[in-house]
């Protein structure tokens, strides 16, 4: 499995140093980050799903990739974090300094957790908060819960250990998202960067 992962012009994120450490971390799905910013051409705060979705597969149509990620500072209409279409997402961070004090690099890890989560099982969702990955975030504020505990709970980790038993594909794509969740939660319950903490467990764990 290989995400692409590109950002809006109005957002500052290293997508590149991003993705260099998620494939050093991950040793089943692999990350490339697009050179540049696309703009997908929309004047308006709010981001339309099916048009942009469909401006954004046709400019990286020479790009092969299994899934598409596009982050953008414009907001939905109904104000959630993200939808998809098939397997392209566009995740907005808009208002995100009122949800959490943790930076943006944080998110994209959430965010790339939550794909690997949903490729495994998309059966549940947990509508209370939990700080499990499977947690909807109706209320999103529950996104800073969510970096700095970032696991699964008891019960979806029993749930897709059956969805994932026997298939070598679901299995690697489990392994690499625990990965993700250490990182991201070591890094975010210390209000730290992912990049700063996984610095520091390459020189103190390996």
């Amino acid at each position: 499995m290989e995400i692409l992962v590109v950002r809006d012009n109005d957002i500052d994120i290293d997508i590149k140093k991003c993705t260099n450490i998620l494939n050093q971390i991950c040793k089943n799905v692999k990350f490339k980050g697009y050179n540049t910013p696309i703009n997908l051409g929309n004047p308006d705060t709010y981001v339309d799903m099916e048009k942009e979705t469909t401006i954004l597969n046709q400019k990286l149509s020479h790009r092969k990739r299994d899934y598409t990620l596009y982050v953008t500072y414009r907001k939905h209409p109904d104000n959630y974090f993200a939808h998809s279409i098939r397997n392209t997402m566009i995740w907005s961070f808009w208002g995100w300094e009122y949800y959490t004090n943790l930076p943006l690099e944080n998110g994209l890890f959430y965010i790339i957790a939550d794909i690997l989560a949903l490729r495994i099982d998309r059966s549940f969702r947990h509508n209370e908060l939990t700080g499990c990955i499977y947690d909807f975030l109706w209320e999103k504020t529950g996104i800073d819960i969510g970096m700095k505990m970032a696991h699964i709970c008891e019960g979806c980790l029993e749930r897709i250990k059956n969805k994932v038993e026997g298939c070598k594909t679901l299995e690697g794509i489990l392994m690499d998202l625990v990965e993700i969740l250490n990182v991201l939660s070591n890094a975010s319950r210390w209000g730290k960067s992912v990049f700063d903490i996984y610095i520091w467990m390459r020189m103190h764990w390996v």
